[in-house]
């Protein structure tokens, strides 16, 4: 149901979480939203270079949480994470064409602790 689109070439990954409000909304396709408070991947912000940014967004009655990691030069044959709602994240291969890979996550990956990384 996402559209296509380019992202920066300094965008690594973005995954989300969503707050739920009490009345949930009928979609005719799977919703994947993620936990319900925003959160940072450890193994990623290990990573050389890479930085967080976590912000929040108004989706219908729910509270959204987005977190984008971001590197000047993406770090080399690590796992990215996979895009917020899908199985699958996108990879460019060594000619820069788009390529596809998929990680899991268990909810043990996930630091809720923010204050540290900040």
């Amino acid at each position: 149901m996402r559209p296509e689109e380019e992202l920066p070439e300094t965008l690594i990954a973005f995954t989300g979480a969503l707050r739920l409000a009490d009345d949930v909304e009928f979609t005719p396709f799977l919703v994947m939203p993620g936990p319900g408070a925003p959160y940072v991947l450890p193994r990623l912000l290990d990573q050389e270079g890479v930085r967080a940014v976590v912000s929040s967004v108004a989706i219908g009655a729910h509270q959204g949480y987005v977190i984008a990691y971001f590197a000047e030069s993406p770090p080399d044959g690590a796992q990215r994470a996979n895009d917020w709602g899908s199985e699958i994240y996108r990879l460019p291969d060594a000619s820069g064409e788009d390529g596809w890979d998929t990680v899991i996550e268990v909810g043990d990956t996930y630091d809720f602790e923010l204050g540290p990384w900040i």
